[in-house]
């Protein structure tokens, strides 16, 4: 097959993407033949039936004139003409060379002061150059000096202009950028971490140096190292605290008013209660242990039973004594109140804690009242749990309370609220 056969049909060369302005073609020589276009010569190798682009060789790129030349002797060596210049190119001398593009580090430095980080050569402890950065010179940068630049310089006998790089930098998204001509890196808006920047050179004919490698490290700012976040716990926790204090201190104020004011109200009752008691020569006597009695019940609640059973044996005593007694057991702690006054019948003790139930009606009652003070003992002790109450009384002779509470077994130390009913030991 002669090569004008081949080129009969318009020429269709598959898995090729560039600009197919063909403007030239060389002989076939071992199925092989190269195409001009605008602006490369691409290697072409025909299999039988079609044709497929191979080799692209960045020497053979350039811009070509219309009218242009070419031809491929009998040993495979690529001559070409674009009316001015002249191109041998021998593909066996790309394929069989030993000697690839070399690429060293050039330049570490500090672009804030210029201050140099590496000078081209690694040393170990003793001053032995080493192929590789050991360990113990990777640099440690302050926040502020993250600005680096990084140069890299390779070794090419053939056409150092031709030289293309890449480079990549482990911890920022460990890619590769694409090939330039451009043989230094500015990184400066790096965060504080470790980093290993990467960098590799191409030559002309597409042979790739091995990795050059240079590992550095940035310190955090100081608001974002570990003191620094320990300082804003410590700073949290004593906010909180103070807090929680303030909360507390709020608390115990209103509380302490609120003891207050029921405090205040005790005594105005207890007032009244002693004035009626000592209009009728009546004797308040308080019987207990010396030590506190400490219950667990609603203060407020246990309060008004306590005022309520106290003003109706006020009310019902016109002589003799009024005695308040405390006992405690293991559990629980009693309280009695006792007066000496007119009894309540045995027959109207089943319904005493009912509400406006009074033992006497109409024109035979002696003391006036709602009938609901027992009635409202009676609800708010129900409300309390594990307490009780309870009456016994005697017609003629006197009636006698009996208030069952659960006992307060509160950790030492810890601070409880006290119920005071207001009444000294004697009035």
């Amino acid at each position: 097959m002669s090569d004008s056969q081949i080129f009969i049909k318009p020429l269709k060369i598959i898995n090729f993407t560039g600009v197919a302005e063909i403007s030239g073609v060389s002989d076939m020589v071992d199925n092989k033949s190269w195409v001009v276009l605008k602006d490369s010569l691409v290697e072409v190798n025909y299999n039988g039936a079609n044709f497929e682009a191979g080799r692209i060789p960045n020497a053979l790129k350039f811009t070509k004139s219309s009218s242009s030349s070419i031809m491929m002797d009998a040993e495979g060596v690529l001559w070409f003409n674009d009316g001015g210049t002249l191109v041998r190119f021998d593909s066996r001398y790309s394929n069989s060379s030993k000697y690839g593009v070399r690429l060293f580090l050039s330049k570490v430095s500090k672009n804030t002061n210029g201050e140099r980080l590496f000078e081209g050569i690694f040393t170990n402890e003793n001053g032995q150059m080493l192929s590789r950065q050991p360990a113990f010179s990777i640099p440690v940068l302050d926040y502020d000096d993250r600005n680096i630049s990084i140069q890299v310089s390779a070794s090419d006998f053939v056409n150092p202009e031709a030289v293309q790089y890449r480079f990549m930098l482990d911890g920022t998204g460990n890619e590769w950028s694409d090939w330039d001509y451009e043989s230094t890196r500015v990184f400066s808006t790096l965060t504080e971490g470790d980093y290993v920047f990467r960098a590799q050179a191409k030559d002309e004919v597409g042979r790739i140096s091995e990795e050059v490698v240079y590992a550095f490290s940035i310190l955090p700012p100081w608001f974002r190292t570990k003191w620094a976040y320990l300082g804003y716990l410590l700073l949290a926790v004593g906010a909180l605290i103070s807090a929680n204090k303030y909360l507390l201190m709020r608390r115990a104020h209103k509380a302490a008013k609120e003891q207050a004011l029921e405090l205040e109200r005790n005594r105005e009752v207890v007032k009244k209660l002693q004035e009626m008691a000592l209009a009728k020569a009546i004797t308040l006597e308080v019987i207990g242990p010396e030590n506190r009695l400490l219950v667990s019940s609603d203060s407020q609640a246990l309060s008004k039973v306590v005022h309520n059973l106290l003003s109706n044996a006020v009310k019902f005593t016109e002589e003799g004594e009024i005695e308040i007694q405390f006992r405690e057991n293991d559990e629980h702690i009693s309280m009695t109140v006792r007066d000496t006054g007119i009894g309540i019948d045995a027959q109207f003790l089943p319904d005493l804690f009912d509400a406006f139930i009074q033992e006497l009606d109409g024109l035979s009652r002696s003391h006036e009242g709602t009938g609901l003070g027992l009635a409202i003992c009676s609800g708010l002790v129900s409300l309390m749990d594990s307490t009780t109450i309870r009456v016994e009384s005697t017609k003629g002779e006197g009636t006698t309370f009996i208030v069952g509470m659960p006992k307060a077994f509160v950790p030492i130390g810890k601070k409880v609220r006290v119920f005071n009913s207001g009444f000294g030991a004697t009035a």
